[in-house]
């Protein structure tokens, strides 16, 4: 037992991304959870103390746009989504300063049997693809419609797929500096949460990679959210932005399929 712990020490040696883990300083439950798990598997990281309050929209972003928040999610942002985003805003910061690829993870994860094998995976291809999703892919239905990812390359024993609709949660992912620093720079106001942001691809213009198996799920401690979201519009509101949600949906969805013919067109080098 001694043994494998420290095989896994010497094989964890190699990797060079840095893991940043988000945690709410009032988290120690979870705080203890990642560590009883990272700690057992011999894996460097770090956590960062979670941003919170109501003054991370003027300390982190330039102002907000409420309109696209209502127009995908029936509410505007709520201020813990704010500081949720400008946590991950943070790390992208840190990534660019770097100048060197890093692991961002949300604190409610439980990582899989393929975890270290995973990481390698991701740490090997990350510069070539800029973004990789260590958590599995959903399917979901809010604002557009799933559709199949596009399986890109088999890799070590993985599958490597183009998410042409991106699932929602950011519990784990991969992030070179390039990518990071492109999310910074139109992330200066706050629109939709961060989950919400990587969907939206006809706005940072990047395809999003996820990997399969996952290295990451999420464990019980995620069903008790850190996020407190406001109750949804009044009916009222909702009939009076009717029209332009139906319309909004329907714009969304040829953006995000003309962003996808112009990824597999753009990046047809990386697809084997």
């Amino acid at each position: 037992k001694v043994g494998s712990l420290i095989h896994k020490r010497v094989l964890w040696t190699t990797i060079r991304m840095q893991i940043f883990v988000i945690n709410l300083l009032s988290r120690s439950d979870r705080r203890d959870n990642v560590s009883r798990q990272l700690d057992h598997l011999g894996v460097e990281y770090c956590f960062f103390q979670a941003i919170e309050g109501s003054g991370a929209l003027a300390t982190h972003f330039s102002g907000r746009r409420d309109w696209s928040c209502r127009m995908e999610l029936q509410r505007v942002g709520s201020a813990s989504e704010i500081a949720c985003y400008a946590s991950h805003l943070s790390l992208w910061r840190k990534c660019a300063e770097l100048g060197r690829p890093i692991v961002v993870l949300e604190d409610d994860f439980e990582v899989t049997s393929d975890f270290a094998a995973a990481m390698k995976c991701a740490e090997k291809y990350i510069d070539e693809y800029g973004f990789i999703r260590l958590e599995a892919m959903r399917k979901q239905w809010l604002l557009n419609p799933y559709t199949k990812p596009v399986r890109v390359k088999k890799v070590d024993g993985f599958e490597l797929y183009l998410q042409t609709t991106v699932s929602i949660l950011a519990t784990g992912y991969a992030l070179s500096p390039a990518y990071a620093q492109r999310f910074i720079e139109v992330s200066r106001q706050f629109t939709v949460p961060v989950d919400h942001f990587f969907r939206r691809i006809w706005v940072h213009k990047l395809p999003l990679f996820a990997l399969e198996p996952p290295a990451i799920a999420l464990s019980d401690l995620a069903q008790k959210s850190s996020i407190v979201r406001p109750k949804k519009s009044a009916l009222r509101h909702l009939l009076r932005l009717g029209f332009f949600r139906v319309f909004y949906r329907a714009w969304s969805k040829l953006a995000t399929r003309r962003m996808n013919r112009e990824f597999t067109e753009k990046y047809s080098q990386l697809f084997q």
